[in-house]
């Protein structure tokens, strides 16, 4: 009889933790991520906001949006995906990188959620979306003003009912433990004794269950490389591949393939984790959380160094290269990430 109560109790306490350490997960604020940038380069965040304006890098092709939170602070979104719409809130997952030459910080985009009920497109903008937005791109990355100058006229939204009123919290928190101790003991006093399953039944939904699950993703991994291989035949191949040629003995070679969505298919490599099909982790200390990426825009796939010099920069052909510094890669190019080398093949 006091199995259900207990269990029920835990669950509850349980969905009350998860909604308070989801309350907590709003944070870190754009504005925080700016006062102790040197901190955040690297990490991975979560940000929710309203889009204010796009740009592109004309000489890099580079795609950048204006992303603004709740309490009016302004980041730099770098994407390698379609635009998103401005106007429209969405949510944001990416690392925070810096960029030396505007003395600025950036998100890099990993994901991207709509979280506008009216829009129906799941985060993405449509094709004709950015061409009705003209007057709101800008077409060199000096126009877009760092920090909240970027966005002229607005006031900061106040802040949250639940920043300013933790009692309330408190007493919602109590609440629903309170409901869900009564509910258990409503359901213990009615409880009636319910017929066991057969044994035959049981197996043939554990059958139908077991089928229904998809095929789990294919994971390779050495000593210092971890990466996905999709099944054969199910993403687009693009062209070149790399050589593994020090560093791990069981990865040998890295194929690069265009994900469903991507106007600019991009590869990251680095010791934290990323899309699967779309990033390669590399496990030693001496690589750093976001180390290089290699994109494909049409032309020759282009190399970026993502890392800073104090910390271990990415070399090409024995030359380390800038923060954000992009080259192309041309058949037999070495490509050092820490103490992992690469050999690149155009075919």
């Amino acid at each position: 009889m006091k199995r259900p109560i207990v269990a029920v109790f835990a669950a509850v306490l349980l969905a009350a933790c998860l909604a308070s350490e989801g309350l907590a997960q709003l944070r870190p604020k754009i504005r925080e991520i700016r006062e102790a940038s040197r901190a955040y380069v690297n990490e991975v965040v979560e940000l929710d906001g309203y889009v204010t304006q796009l740009s592109e890098n004309e000489a890099t092709s580079t795609r950048f949006f204006l992303l603004k939170d709740d309490w009016g602070g302004i980041i730099r979104v770098r994407t390698s995906r379609e635009y998103p719409v401005v106007g429209q809130r969405y949510k944001v997952t990416g690392a925070i990188g810096e960029d030396t030459r505007l003395r600025d910080i950036f998100l890099a985009e990993e994901s991207r959620i709509s979280l506008d009920e009216s829009s129906a497109l799941g985060g993405l903008a449509p094709h004709g979306a950015a061409g009705s937005a003209d007057s709101a791109i800008s077409t060199s990355p000096s126009a877009v003003i760092p920090g909240e100058s970027a966005v002229v006229d607005e006031e900061p939204a106040p802040a949250p009912w639940y920043e300013s009123t933790p009692m309330l919290i408190a007493i919602v928190v109590l609440g629903l433990l309170l409901a869900g101790l009564l509910f258990a003991l409503a359901l213990t006093l009615g409880r009636k004794k319910q017929a066991r399953p057969r044994t035959g039944d049981f197996n043939l939904a554990a059958a139908v269950h077991s089928e229904a699950l998809p095929v789990p993703q294919q994971v390779i991994e050495g000593r210092t490389i971890k990466m996905h291989a999709p099944p054969p035949g199910t993403l687009k191949l693009l062209p070149g591949w790399l050589e593994v040629t020090s560093g791990d003995e069981a990865v040998r070679e890295i194929r690069f393939y265009r994900l469903k969505g991507d106007v600019r298919p991009e590869m990251t490599f680095g010791r934290a984790t990323g899309r699967p099909y779309a990033h390669i982790q590399l496990k030693p200390m001496t690589v750093s959380s976001r180390q290089a990426s290699i994109s494909f825009d049409g032309g020759a796939p282009q190399l970026m160094n993502l890392a800073s010099s104090d910390s271990n920069a990415t070399r090409l052909n024995g030359r380390e290269l800038g923060l954000n510094e992009s080259a192309p890669l041309t058949e037999g190019d070495r490509i050092e990430m820490g103490e992992v080398k690469f050999l690149y093949h155009a075919n």
